[in-house]
């Protein structure tokens, strides 16, 4: 009962913030294109509250190779041309990005070592660079904490937050074998979470006026976006304001294991759904600009998914006015 007690707190953290929040950060990233990468394929998911069956022949193989990578390879033998493609990673610590391999972010994952993947992204990194004089600055701003002055406003809402609809949501996101971006059941758990929030649309008030966007990647599983609108429509000079969490997971000790994810990320990917259930049954339409939710695809690859939107949202005149990340809230 902690977990899913953690997990109403941070829906009402976010309620607290989306009606409270003012602009504090600007996030610049890339629109990644559209390419096949070849899918692994662990087994379909169980029903909740089995545990997941592993396939011996990928313990054999972790048995018998050290490595992540030989592992893989010696049970997928076509993956070897893309584990071995050049990747620019910045890994946390690390001065600046280094080129690596994409078998080298499943090392890297392994130790535990996090990183970002900005290979699709250098020419904003080096325009980072360029602004902090050869070195990579932050582009965020200073952040403005606000004065909290619209309990009125939430107050209500918070005994709408459900306990039950969390756990229902979490139960059923762990039942997948993984959530791996690169994995089918990576897609199909995307695809549910897309129609989670296209129920919650659907019996929302009619003036209330939210729109869904699935966001699709080089990868199989896609970003999904759902949009508050403000009551004059979309106006680009306003600030957006953006709710996110990643809701991919993965298996560090090897990409082919169970990853259930309950707390990286799904508790923070079920608070976000249950916050946006609650402001759309209200009826919530934003004032100072639209609000967003955002489940991102493919963190556990190095912020692909995140990346990827945000350089949209960039490129396509958005301003961002403040973001706020739900990353294992227990």
């Amino acid at each position: 009962m902690l977990f899913l007690s953690t997990l109403r707190a941070s829906s009402l953290l976010l309620l607290l913030s989306v009606h409270g929040i003012t602009p504090t950060a600007a996030h610049q990233q890339q629109q990644q294109q559209q390419q096949q990468q070849q899918i692994l394929r662990p087994p379909p998911p169980p029903s909740p509250h089995h545990a997941h069956a592993v396939d011996p022949a990928i313990l054999r193989a972790i048995e018998a190779h050290a490595d992540p990578v030989d592992a893989l390879l010696s049970l997928q033998p076509g993956l070897a041309a893309e584990m071995a493609s050049p990747r620019l990673l910045h890994v946390s610590g690390d001065a600046a990005p280094r080129w690596m391999t994409e078998g080298d972010k499943l090392r890297l994952r392994r130790r535990r070592r996090k990183f970002s993947d900005v290979t699709d992204h250098e020419d904003v990194y080096r325009a980072m660079k360029a602004e902090g004089g050869g070195e990579a600055v932050a582009l965020a701003g200073k952040a403005h904490v606000p004065e909290l002055v619209n309990q009125r406003l939430v107050k209500p809402l918070i005994e709408q937050v459900s306990v039950e609809e969390m756990r229902r949501a979490l139960e059923h996101l762990t039942s997948y074998y993984t959530r791996y971006f690169g994995s089918t059941t990576g897609e199909q758990s995307a695809q549910w979470i897309h129609d989670q929030v296209a129920e919650i649309i659907r019996t929302a008030p009619f003036h209330t006026h939210i729109s869904l966007e699935y966001f699709p990647h080089r990868f199989p599983q896609p970003s999904i976006i759902a949009r508050f609108e403000p009551r004059r429509g979309r106006n680009a000079s306003q600030p957006l304001t953006v709710v996110g969490a990643h809701q991919d997971s993965m298996n560090y000790l090897f990409p082919l294991l169970p990853a259930p994810g309950a707390d990286d990320d799904g508790s923070g990917t079920v608070a976000v759904l249950e916050a946006l259930r609650v402001l759309a049954r209200s009826g919530y339409t934003p004032r100072d600009g639209p609000v967003e939710f955002h489940w991102y695809a493919a963190e556990e690859g190095g912020n692909l998914g995140s990346q990827a939107v945000a350089r949209y949202k960039r490129e396509s005149g958005a301003r961002i006015g403040a973001m706020l990340e739900f990353v294992s809230t227990t």
